[in-house]
């Protein structure tokens, strides 16, 4: 509901805190991450964090006979945050890691490069 009273640009960061609906939601956060970021930024932001997510792990599936073991386990460790931000509470200062696993799982070296 909250989402639809603000669809474009929602309600800001903290936005449930700060307007003072966590009184009638008893929470400051949903506990879906997709979720939190449509209400916090608008349902545009939504859809393009989930297409980013997805589109990292699209590139990789198509070089996935390419990647190294260093690589997998990024991607495995991204994809775990992912399916654990589904139904855990979400916090700012857990989202950079899925940012940094996600980078790394796309910018490793594949097998056979020099480096």
């Amino acid at each position: 509901e909250l989402i639809n009273n603000n669809p474009v640009f929602g309600l800001g960061m903290e936005g449930i805190r700060a307007r003072g609906y966590w009184v009638y939601v008893g929470n400051a956060r949903p506990h879906n991450e997709f979720l939190q970021y449509a209400l916090f930024y608008g349902i545009p932001a939504g859809v393009l964090y989930f297409s980013g997510c997805l589109s990292a792990f699209l590139h990789d599936l198509k070089y996935k006979n390419e990647l190294d073991g260093i690589t997998v386990t990024f991607l495995v460790v991204a994809f775990g945050y992912l399916v654990s931000s589904f139904f855990g509470l979400t916090l700012y200062s857990t989202a950079p890691y899925l940012f940094i696993t996600l980078g790394l799982g796309i910018y490793s070296n594949k097998k056979g490069s020099p480096e």
